[in-house]
């Protein structure tokens, strides 16, 4: 009998896909998550639900056994609502709860979703983003998940075997509205969309599907060490290709209209100036205009592929499961 996965923060998007995957390779699951968290889809799997509080070490603890499986993927995602303080608090210190709860109760695998955002901006076709680029993060969130990955490393060796992936923004049925890769679906529903830039940059995206297969097959491949491993559908693609491929599947943008890089960055630095005199946080960020115009995501996969990753699904199969999804939610059925 395979042992036994626990997966924090299984009721969300990710670990909700996670879950499925698990269950068809026959592996049994408990999904453990805040007691604030809808899980009606985790309960139609047919899979138990406890709550537990990743910032108690002991909460967790009292749940897990010798021999378990264990994912953590509960986190604050890009501009959270709340407190630097807190972000560090879930991002890392809950983190390191869990993984020592793991070690004490003698699980043999822990599996965490990191970010190509721990890495930074750093990539190039010349120089891809690989598992061993030198880390430069910009973000509050790349930095956070880069002092997760520093600690486990530090927590975990000889101690138990480990499974960290770092994923580009991935999309998929049951996203959460407010990701980067909600919104430019939903912009791509509109009839004219205004972008940054010439789409000639390559672009990082990632079908949920294919991450979570990832996350399963490669945990089933390692079974010793720290091993980390960089994911997405496959090669980059550019904009340009996953804005057409949008507009295909979408069939409702008409007209998409260039913004300048260089205006975009002008208006972004300003805004960013203001936000530090007046205290706020503007939606409009330099980071964001590099992020979206520039290439410097451009990864390489071949470590995953080589140690037995294939993606399940092209990128246009996983927008046509991510729009026939969304049809069907705004149809009424259930």
């Amino acid at each position: 009998m395979k042992n036994r996965v626990v997966v924090i923060g299984g009721a969300g998007f990710l670990g909700s896909h996670i879950i499925e995957l698990l269950l068809e390779q026959g592996y049994p699951v408990l999904c453990v998550d805040r007691k604030e968290a809808r899980h009606e889809y985790i309960d139609s799997l047919g899979v138990d639900f406890q709550v537990a509080d990743v910032l108690d070490q002991q909460s967790i603890q009292s749940i897990l056994q010798e021999g378990d499986i264990v994912y953590h993927l509960a986190a604050y995602l890009g501009k959270a609502p709340v407190t630097e303080e807190e972000y560090y608090g879930l991002n890392v210190g809950g983190v390191e709860n869990v993984l020592k709860a793991a070690i004490i109760a003698g699980a043999s695998k822990f599996v965490f979703p990191s970010s190509m955002a721990a890495v930074g901006p750093v990539g190039s076709e010349s120089l891809p983003i690989t598992e061993n680029s030198v880390c430069k993060p910009r973000t509050l969130y790349g930095k956070t998940k880069l002092l997760a990955e520093n600690k486990i490393k530090e927590l975990a060796e000889g101690k138990i075997t480990v499974i960290i992936f770092r994923p580009p923004p991935f999309f998929g049925p049951r996203a959460n509205p407010i990701t980067a890769a909600s919104v430019l679906f939903k912009k791509m529903e509109t009839p004219t969309l205004v972008i940054i830039g010439n789409q000639k940059n390559f672009f990082p995206l990632c079908f949920v599907g294919n991450l979570a297969w990832a996350m399963v097959k490669l945990m089933e491949n390692n079974d010793s060490g720290i091993n980390m491993y960089v994911i997405s559908d496959d090669d980059p693609v550019t904009l340009r290709e996953i804005l057409m491929i949008l507009r295909e599947e979408i069939g409702k943008n008409r007209r998409i209209i260039p913004l300048p890089y260089w205006f975009a960055y002008f208006v972004a630095s300003l805004l960013e100036l203001v936000g530090k005199v007046f205290s706020f946080e503007p939606q409009l960020t330099t980071d964001i205009v590099d992020g979206i115009a520039r290439s410097f995501y451009y990864h390489d996969i071949s470590k995953a592929k080589a140690d037995g990753y294939t993606p399940r699904y092209s990128l246009r199969e996983g927008v046509r499961i991510t729009i026939g999804y969304s049809d069907h939610k705004e149809s009424g059925v259930e």
